[in-house]
């Protein structure tokens, strides 16, 4: 194989064709299914898919106004309904959008990922670490999807998220990031470093879930114009 195929979760070795990482937290005794990180073979481009408990979708579009740092939106509301899992595709070119079997939101344009220096660009939250889908099996540590577990919730930790970070350069990024996916791509001159960094939260809601977020554009961020992003909301 290639080493331009493979994909390392450091500090293991590398892997060669895993085509998808399954993010499981444990928590009071029991795996919960957070979300799945997919990979292109052929380029760069992320797959973000959060596991519903109830199997129930709404995916759309939501912004920033001038000025505005935070905002808050029913995403259990708004936007379109699916009853397939849809997934935030970050492809490598900058292009970001949702598709699902019901339908499409996006896409939007972020700079193309060769272009980031270690800037967060998407971020997977749980309402309740108790409300995640249970996962009954053993996790997959060989093959080309594997689990991934986080033991990072204590009792008095009742929710959390998981923030992504993309450096095109070198494994550096605006938080620390205890893990990191390096990505070798022949689209690539450099390997893709993609960093994990486990957050604590406030709960969310009173509704277990897991809300996907991704697709603003880091260089606007901090300017008076309106941004734009895309989520999932799995119920």
């Amino acid at each position: 194989m290639n080493g331009m195929d493979k994909v390392r979760l450091d500090p293991t070795p590398p892997v060669a064709n895993l085509r998808a990482m399954r993010i499981l937290i444990w928590y009071e005794g029991r795996l919960g299914r957070l979300c799945k990180f997919g990979f292109s073979r052929n380029d760069a481009s992320l797959y973000v898919v959060g596991y519903g408990p109830q199997g129930r979708y709404h995916f759309g579009q939501h912004g920033f106004a001038e000025h505005e740092r935070s905002t808050t939106f029913d995403a259990s509301e708004d936007g379109e309904s699916a009853e397939q899992p849809p997934h935030l595709s970050i492809h490598e070119s900058g292009r970001v959008h949702i598709r699902s079997s019901s339908g499409q939101a996006g896409p939007l344009q972020v700079p193309p990922l060769s272009k980031w220096t270690g800037e967060h660009i998407a971020t997977v939250n749980a309402v309740s670490f108790s409300g995640l889908a249970a996962h009954d099996r053993e996790p997959k540590q060989t093959g080309a999807e594997q689990d991934l577990v986080f033991a990072m919730a204590t009792p008095t930790q009742v929710s959390g998220r998981l923030a992504l970070y993309i450096n095109a350069s070198k494994p550096e990024f605006a938080m620390e990031c205890k893990m990191h996916f390096t990505l070798w791509r022949p689209t690539l001159e450099t390997p893709l470093y993609v960093g994990i960094a486990p957050l604590n939260n406030d709960r969310l809601g009173a509704e277990p879930g897991v809300t996907v977020i991704g697709g603003w554009d880091p260089t606007t961020a901090l300017t008076t114009t309106p941004a734009s992003f895309l989520y999932v909301n799995a119920k």
